[in-house]
């Protein structure tokens, strides 16, 4: 827990010591982090909860030692500077706190370690990469690798590449490399095995001239050359993105427009489509219960009209809502929006504002289903099926998901069973009465005022009005308590 101010630089540790770190701050004036070089330490478990390193020359990892890199370490290369690895390096990054390979004049990581505002810029030779040597292992996860390709004098017919690879066991597994000079990844001996790793060269990916290679769900963004095996062992390169739906470019691929493969290197089937993209969520369609949609007679509001139910004494204006006796919709009410707000009391507004604060868009990808609740459901759910369809067709998805209220659950429940749940994603529902109300009894019986006076003060919902509409209602009728409402003693409905 120190703060270090106005000296040129924070610290230089050799990489032999045993250094322990924690909470640390600076605010000097040339280099900001803890600047090491040498053999690094067999055991030591680096971090970056405080400050980054700074590679000041060259780490070694030494033949038979460990170095094991936590989530979040953060390493800024020098120029010039590099990673040799006899040993075994073991980088375990996890989703949300990467581990970092990357520039000193990479700012836009940990911020301006160098202390130079916009006056040095990072570019693809910064650090001359990370070297496996014969016998080493590499163990890389949520890592990425970005501005090296430096000249490294390795005269292995190399070039210029993020890892070399002469001789070890090296994994990666969702690790990302940019900006590298040449190449990302070259090998001549060894073994290399990859999986949802991203290449963003734009020359080489991988260069192969000896050893073997597995690469798998990974995506290949380059306009040249994706993979370039120059050796005689087959690469098994299936499974991967090349950019294109049509796959890489290569002769035996004829309309193949992707990144380009060279040599013997096994490439079907490939992926059609990004493995590592965000998967787009489902869009949301919220279904109410019964008397949660507003309804029209053309350009009427009948229900819930706030104004005439507060001031209405027997409510005889709602016999609008009055079905035949078959119980069909034939005088003309249609559902125009889902009641969010009565007055000051919240029905949907609130869900409707959570599903907004986690970035849904009404109307892009959050919807709702008013329906006339009168109906009876089988006919509402067909229309729901409709809706849905509409719906896939606007957005593209293949699915959305439910969010049903009380009888909006027993809606979706008769979708499910009638057309089936291909283009459900998931179903929540709430406060659905899965074996029945009594309370449906009581309203075709005795009517009910649904105690609207709370929502609606004054005199509120008359009773009577209730209990007449309600009697050709199939939708009430669908509410009634079936038998095994009575048979089931731990029912909460």
């Amino acid at each position: 827990k120190n703060k270090f101010f106005s000296n040129g630089k924070t610290l230089y540790v050799n990489a032999s010591a045993d250094f322990m770190h924690e909470d640390n701050m600076s605010e000097d004036l040339i280099l900001q982090g803890f600047e090491i070089s040498g053999n690094i330490r067999d055991g030591a478990e680096w971090h970056t909860n405080d400050l980054p390193f700074i590679n000041a020359g060259g780490l070694t990892i030494k033949e038979n030692e460990i170095v094991n890199m936590s989530p979040g370490t953060v390493i800024k290369m020098s120029s010039g500077s590099f990673v040799d690895v006899h040993g075994s390096l073991i980088i375990n990054g996890d989703k949300t706190n990467l581990v970092y390979f990357t520039s000193i004049k990479d700012d836009e990581v940990f911020g301006d370690t160098n202390v130079d505002s916009t006056s040095s810029f990072s570019t693809p030779t910064d650090w001359n990469g990370i070297t496996f040597y014969s016998g080493s292992v590499g163990d890389i996860s949520n890592a990425v690798i970005k501005y090296s390709g430096g000249y490294t004098g390795l005269n292995e017919g190399s070039g210029r590449s993020a890892i070399f690879n002469l001789g070890g066991i090296v994994a990666l597994n969702k690790t990302s490399f940019s900006d590298n000079y040449q190449s990302d990844i070259y090998q001549n001996a060894g073994s290399l095995v990859a999986s949802s790793t991203d290449f963003f060269n734009t020359q080489y990916g991988i260069i192969f001239t000896g050893g073997t290679g597995v690469v798998s769900n990974s995506k290949f963004y380059t306009s040249t050359n994706a993979i370039d095996n120059q050796s005689l062992e087959v690469v098994d390169a299936r499974n991967n993105w090349w950019g294109s739906e049509a796959g890489p470019t290569i002769w035996t691929n004829s309309g193949g427009d992707g990144a380009r493969i060279n040599g013997l290197v096994l490439f079907t089937p490939w992926l059609n489509k990004d493995p590592l993209a965000p998967i787009p969520r489902n869009p949301v369609i919220i279904v109410p219960g019964i008397l949660s949609s507003r309804l029209f007679s053309e350009n009427d509001e009948i229900w819930p009209n706030t104004l005439l139910l507060s001031l209405s004494i027997d409510d005889s204006y709602l016999d609008g809502l009055i079905l035949s006796d078959s119980g069909d919709g034939g005088n003309a009410i249609n559902a125009s929006s889902v009641i969010k707000n009565l007055g000051s009391h919240d029905f949907f507004n609130g869900l409707f504002s959570t599903l907004e604060s986690s970035g849904y868009l009404e109307g892009e990808d959050l919807f709702e289903y008013p329906y006339d609740w009168r109906l009876d459901i089988d006919i509402l759910s067909l229309k729901l099926k409709e809706k849905i369809e509409e719906i896939k067709l606007q957005t593209g998805a293949e699915k959305v998901d439910l969010i049903a209220h009380s009888m909006g659950g027993l809606l979706v429940k008769s979708l499910l069973k009638n057309y089936g749940g291909e283009s459900v994603g998931n179903f929540v529902d709430i406060a659905t009465p899965h074996l029945g109300s009594p309370k449906g009894f009581k309203i075709i019986n005795y009517g009910d005022n649904l105690d609207a006076s709370i929502f609606f003060g004054l005199f509120g919902l008359n009773s009577e009005r209730v209990k007449k509409i309600s009697q050709n209602m199939p939708s009430i009728y669908q509410l009634l308590p079936s038998r095994e409402y009575f048979d089931d003693s731990n029912s909460n409905y």
